[in-house]
């Protein structure tokens, strides 16, 4: 297992040489923004000042929270499995996994490094997203309360990791980027 270490940093630089980790950052912290943001354009664009007057019943933070976990979901885990989905069938493509393995790299530590690393990528882009989600609406809605955040953030982040098990199931065995893609897609 002393193997594992060098080959896991090698898994964790590769999205940031090949710039993937700031499309997927970019793309997460842009999930944080749009649940609030939405909902203030939602309250202004019926307000009597933009000319359209409608009864609403008053949006609050959870109307916001839930936006952000829906925007979350769609926009966020399908941005997961486009961007870190080929990582197993790049090597299969390019025909360097036959390499490590054949150099004495166990299939085993393989696999774990690239899902650790795949792993570690999703909770940082996940913190990233759930920071700024919480920063906009303490700004916005500084006295409603906030409880369970962090157990809806264990459940997205379960939800991702089996996401992540997943993708690399079916790339491992349909040898695709597009059956790990589709399997994101049916899950």
């Amino acid at each position: 297992m002393n193997v594992f270490w060098p080959f896991l940093v090698k898994e964790l630089l590769e999205p940031i040489r090949t710039k993937y980790i700031w499309l997927l950052l970019g793309l997460f912290g842009f999930c944080g923004c749009l649940g609030v943001g939405v909902l203030k354009l939602t309250e202004w664009s019926v307000s009597e000042e933009a000319g359209v007057a409608v009864d609403l019943p008053p949006l609050g933070a959870l109307d916001a929270y839930d936006l952000f976990l829906q925007n979350l979901y769609f926009i966020g885990i399908f941005s997961l499995a486009l961007i870190l989905g080929t990582t197993l069938t790049r090597e299969y493509k390019h025909d360097t996994l036959v390499n490590l393995v054949t150099k004495g790299l166990s299939r085993e530590v393989v696999i774990l490094a690239k899902d650790a690393g795949m792993v570690a990528y999703f909770e940082v882009a996940l913190l990233l997203a759930f920071g700024i989600n919480r920063l906009f609406l303490r700004y916005y809605f500084p006295t409603d309360t906030y409880a369970n955040e962090s157990l809806s953030f264990g459940a997205v982040s379960l939800y991702g990791m089996l996401l992540i098990a997943l993708m690399m199931m079916v790339s491992a065995w349909l040898r695709s980027s597009y059956g790990s893609f589709v399997d994101v897609m049916l899950f």
